[in-house]
């Protein structure tokens, strides 16, 4: 019994990190979107809270996986945003032009292109509960993606700051709504029968059916 609320403890500290920092992630998005509103953040500063956003995103999906948890897709993000970062990262030594808001706005609409259709994939596939926020985000993701394939040629500092902050703070909420479903409901896995569908998947006589 002690080893069990152990368990429980440390799965219920975890997800109240989700919580927090998707709570973090969704309130520094609202202050981009403001900032760049009223047109005062560079396009460097709107990258850089890109790449803190997803540095908490990968942690989250980390701690998530590690205890049940719904954390595929927030991996999946993180590490584009955190690969495209660092890609800026070195290329503005030999590129300044790298870090203008043309380039940002075409990797961030990468970003929220393959996003959304990855999320799409997951919950055709693995079904996570918190699907009413997963449907948001894909949504809001790939509407975004349309606008910034639309007008990155033309974006400006005030563009990128708005689409960075929209796409952090449906993320936020995504991960928010993440970590609280870990919390309340610690005994629900975070994809609904995942583990069985892959189970009865045997090698050699699989039903297309038993993936769905």
């Amino acid at each position: 019994m002690a080893d069990v609320v152990s368990v429980n403890a440390r799965h219920t500290r975890w997800a109240k990190w989700s919580v927090a920092g998707g709570a973090a992630m969704a309130l520094g998005g609202l202050a981009v979107v403001l900032l760049a509103w009223a047109g005062r953040i560079p396009t460097q500063w709107s990258a850089l809270a890109l790449i803190g956003g997803a540095a908490i995103e990968l942690s989250s999906g980390v701690a998530l996986r590690r205890h049940g948890g719904a954390w595929m897709a927030q991996l999946f993000d993180a590490a584009q945003v955190l690969g495209y970062g660092a890609f800026l990262f070195t290329t503005w030594h030999f590129e300044p032009r790298a870090t203008t808001a043309a380039p940002i706005a075409l990797m961030l609409g990468l970003v929220c292109l393959t996003n959304a259709l990855f999320r799409a994939l997951a919950l055709l596939i693995d079904r996570p509960w918190t699907i009413v926020s997963d449907v948001v985000d894909l949504t809001v993701t790939f509407i975004l993606a349309v606008v910034i394939f639309r007008t990155w040629r033309s974006a400006t500092p005030g563009f990128v700051g708005l689409v960075a902050g929209v796409d952090l703070a449906v993320g936020g909420l995504c991960v928010f709504a993440t970590g609280r479903a870990a919390w309340l409901h610690p005994e629900h896995a975070g994809y609904h029968g995942r583990m069985e569908r892959l189970t009865h998947a045997q090698a050699g006589r699989l039903d297309p059916r038993e993936l769905w």
